[in-house]
Formats: structure tokens, C-alpha cells, sequence
């Protein structure tokens, strides 16, 4: 499927949260009810995400995405379908050359159309609980917590891995696990999650359950993540709500 300019404009502005509620209710149920478009998001955003926010990057990235959707755009043929693979194939790795990175290249696996309703739940919960970006009170943590809160959430993520790496301090694995689900890689913050909730008294943790939940329905797991919604649905946490609210969503 061909994005228009104006589609891709209104996926990066939905990415950046620059949408109003209704408008990002809408995009979020064509992504659900459109299995074209949604591999088209997919596809896009793969590539916006591979490529870095300079000026220099960012006319790159406007040349090959011309270059793309003409490609796309021309008769469907057989022919036609192995070369736009192959441009798509050879511009994958070109984005990885452009980043030129040696570190580590975290889980990109999600699903497109359920990811923007985990997030806006874990946004919701966390804003009432007054943590979102806040949860650190060492000084040198100030420069990861400002990274957070401005939104350069794959930045805080790299750098509470340093810090975890480093310290071994098991608190920031919860730390880092926000950071990766709200950079867009909820595969990564899974293993995170599993890891605090099997610590001693970590079962016992309601905010622990709620996000592994949420970051299992990112990533495709619903039977998983509807079990343990529907538990803490039933029980006497303060995540009930939300709960019962995303549940009725994914059904």
C-alpha cells in the first residue's frame, strides 16, 4: 500500500503526540480495522526510527521515502513487487549503515495497532500516579530523568542500561523497562517486567503486573495480557480501572 504525504504527516504527528484525543482515537481504529495501512505504519515508521533527527538524516529520509512510494505506486506486476522488495531490502540496509551504531540494537517485534492504546494507558496510569519522569532521586540520575520527561525516551532507556550495567542496582531494571516501553520497544521492557515481578515480594507488585500486562498486549500476546487485566480487573488495586477500561479495547 501507498502512504500519502498527508497519511505520513499524521502517523509522525500521532508518534510525537501531537494529535487531539479524537483524532488519535480515529487513526488507532483504521490501524485496527486496515491490515494494509497498518503494515504500511509499520513499514514507515521502521524506517523514520532507523535514521537519526539530523537535518542531514531527515533529507535522506525524504529522498528514499519518494523514491519508495513511487516504486510502490507502479503497476503491481510480479516484476515490480521483487524490485520495490528489493529497494525496501537495500534501503533497510542503508538505514543501518546511516546510524553507523555498535551498541546495543534492542527487540523492534510490536503490534502496530495495539501498542498506541498500551501506551496511552501506561501514559494515563503513571501521569495519575505522579511518576511519569520522575521516579529518580539520585543527582546523577538528573540527566537521565531530564531525557525522560522531554520525550527522549530511547535515550533514558540506553542510559539506565548503563547504569544498571555499572551499578547492578536491580531498582533501575523497573526504571528501564518504562524508558524501553516508551521508546516503542514494549519486547524489551517485557523480560524487564517478568524479571522484577520474580524478585522477592516483586508478585506482590500491582504497578508491576499492570505494565507487564500492557507491554504483553504490545507485543501480541492478548491471551496473556487479557488473564492478568482480567485478575487485576477482579481484585482490590487501584489498577482495576484502567484494567477494565484497556480490556474493552482489545476485546
Amino acid at each position: 500500500m501507498k502512504l500519502s504525504d498527508q497519511e505520513i504527516e499524521l502517523l509522525e504527528d500521532y508518534w510525537h503526540g501531537k494529535l487531539s484525543a479524537e483524532a488519535a482515537g480515529k487513526l488507532e481504529q483504521r490501524l485496527r480495522d486496515d491490515p494494509d495501512f497498518n503494515k504500511a505504519a509499520g513499514q514507515w515508521r521502521r524506517i523514520a526510527r532507523a535514521l537519526g533527527p539530523s537535518p542531514e538524516d531527515l533529507a535522506i529520509r525524504e529522498q528514499i521515502r519518494k523514491k519508495l512510494q513511487k516504486t510502490m505506486s507502479t503497476k503491481r506486476s510480479l516484476p515490480w513487487k521483487l524490485i520495490g522488495g528489493g529497494l525496501l531490502l537495500l534501503a533497510a540496509v542503508l538505514f543501518w549503515w546511516l546510524r553507523r551504531e555498535t551498541g546495543y540494537q534492542p527487540n523492534e517485534s510490536r503490534d502496530e495497532a495495539v501498542y498506541p492504546i498500551a501506551q496511552r494507558y501506561f501514559r494515563a496510569e503513571r501521569i495519575r500516579s505522579g511518576t511519569l519522569g520522575t521516579n529518580v532521586d539520585k543527582p546523577e540520575e538528573a540527566a537521565i530523568k531530564r531525557a525522560y520527561t522531554e520525550g527522549r525516551y530511547r535515550e533514558a532507556a540506553e542510559a539506565w542500561n548503563k547504569e544498571l550495567q555499572t551499578k547492578g542496582d536491580n531498582r533501575n531494571i523497573f526504571f528501564l523497562a518504562e524508558a524501553w516501553f516508551m521508546a516503542g520497544y514494549p519486547a524489551e521492557a517485557v523480560p524487564l517486567y517478568e524479571k522484577v515481578l520474580a524478585m522477592p515480594g516483586g508478585s506482590d507488585s500491582d504497578v508491576g503486573k499492570y505494565h507487564l500486562a500492557l507491554s504483553y498486549a504490545a507485543i501480541g500476546k492478548k491471551e496473556e495480557a487479557k488473564s492478568m487485566l482480567e485478575a487485576i480487573k477482579n481484585s482490590e488495586s487501584s489498577y482495576k480501572d484502567f484494567a477494565g477500561a484497556i480490556l474493552s479495547e482489545l476485546k
